[in-house]
């Protein structure tokens, strides 16, 4: 192809890439436009011109398969599953929900921590222990009362003694 018609051929191909078209479009175009194999081009300039002179529209991209949008369970499967994560999930809905139930069983399984088995250790050392006020009268350990139903918190303090 003569150097002079590179100049010619610059503004068709500039066209292409005005309405969207990528540089590998524009190849594309003019190899879908040769002559098949063995043939001889005649005029090589010519040709290119004609073939960059109808713009087709650029293709919009289509949907991705439904198959592309989806990913691979990392949990253990027999077999590969496939699932449609929302955000950034590497696990399945149902692995999820297996990993969810397994920590809430390993939460009620162990002991608590924290305020909660404060209080709760608490509750039980007072329901072993005799009244606070100082009587040999055994705090209940659900009702927090004595078997007869009332403290004498407020009652002179007599010595301890402890149930033999």
């Amino acid at each position: 192809m003569p150097r002079g018609m590179l100049r010619q051929l610059a503004t068709p191909a500039a066209q292409w890439l005005r309405l969207g078209h990528t540089p590998d479009a524009v190849r594309d175009g003019i190899r879908r436009g040769l002559p098949a194999a063995g043939e001889n081009i005649h005029r090589p300039g010519g040709l290119v011109r004609y073939l960059l002179r109808e713009v087709p529209p650029v293709e919009e991209p289509s949907e991705p398969p439904r198959v592309a949008l989806m990913r691979e369970c990392a949990g253990e499967h027999t077999q590969p599953r496939l699932f449609r994560p929302v955000a950034d999930e590497g696990l399945c809905p149902d692995c999820r929900q297996d990993r969810a139930q397994a920590t809430q069983t390993e939460a009620t399984a162990r002991p608590a921590t924290g305020v909660p088995a404060a209080v709760r250790g608490a509750a039980a050392a007072r329901a072993a222990m005799p009244c606070g006020a100082g009587h040999d009268q055994v705090v209940h350990p659900a009702s927090g009362l004595t078997p007869d139903r009332r403290c004498t918190w407020g009652a002179p303090r007599e010595p301890i003694r402890h149930p033999t």
